[in-house]
């Protein structure tokens, strides 16, 4: 009987060592932050399709009137944003 207990016992050891492998499989990765001339780059490119209003109000709206002074962990909200923009 000890010996299968002991055996039962490893066994679920064993699980719970693939469960926690599983799990941080599971997670996504973190994508890296968006950099400022990532960032530059498509609010560039809105405002030479016209959307230059717009633009200034999504820097505005975060807290800034122009790239140079938007707080960076504001870059990835940002981008998002702009993406509803170009559409």
């Amino acid at each position: 009987m000890d010996t299968i207990v002991k055996e039962i016992r490893d066994c679920a050891a064993a699980l719970s060592r693939i469960a926690d492998m599983l799990a941080k499989q599971e997670q996504p990765p973190e994508a890296a932050a968006p950099t400022l001339e990532e960032v530059r780059t498509v609010l560039a490119e809105l405002s030479r399709n016209g959307l230059t209003v717009q633009v200034r109000e999504l820097l505005q709206k975060h807290g800034a009137d122009r790239l140079s002074k938007v707080n960076p962990a504001e870059y990835a909200a940002i981008l998002k944003e702009a993406e509803s923009l170009g559409k």
